[in-house]
């Protein structure tokens, strides 16, 4: 989504609103509201599969939004895109290490079962 709406920066004129509008998650976001409330309702919808470090980073994103010029943005939108995604490669890591445990525990019990029984 970071991604897509830092290339729509370059190619539209439009304001955050339609820049997030089409997301992963189906959120809408709407010109009546203020958009930082409505960037914290979206973080909040879609939470439920995110670290607390994910949604603080998200969080953030807000901070640095729409306050600069379109070069800046992208660069913005960037860093933080490169941010998410070393997130995602240690969530990764941390779903292969806890894959390992999963596999592996079956076949311990076995042989220690197998052990008190001999």
């Amino acid at each position: 989504m970071l991604k897509r709406a830092s290339i729509l920066i370059s190619y539209s004129s439009g304001d955050l609103y339609e820049l997030f509008s089409e997301n992963f998650s189906g959120f809408v976001f709407v010109r009546d509201r203020p958009f930082d409330a409505q960037w914290t309702e979206f973080i909040k919808s879609i939470s439920d599969c995110l670290k607390k470090d994910d949604i603080i980073l998200l969080e953030n994103i807000i901070n640095g939004l729409g306050s600069t010029d379109k070069g800046s943005q992208q660069r913005y939108l960037d860093m933080n895109t490169a941010l998410l995604e070393q997130q995602a490669a240690q969530a990764q890591s941390d779903i292969d290490t806890k894959s390992k445990l999963y596999r592996i525990m079956p076949l311990s019990l076995g042989l220690f079962i197998s052990i008190l029984i001999i």
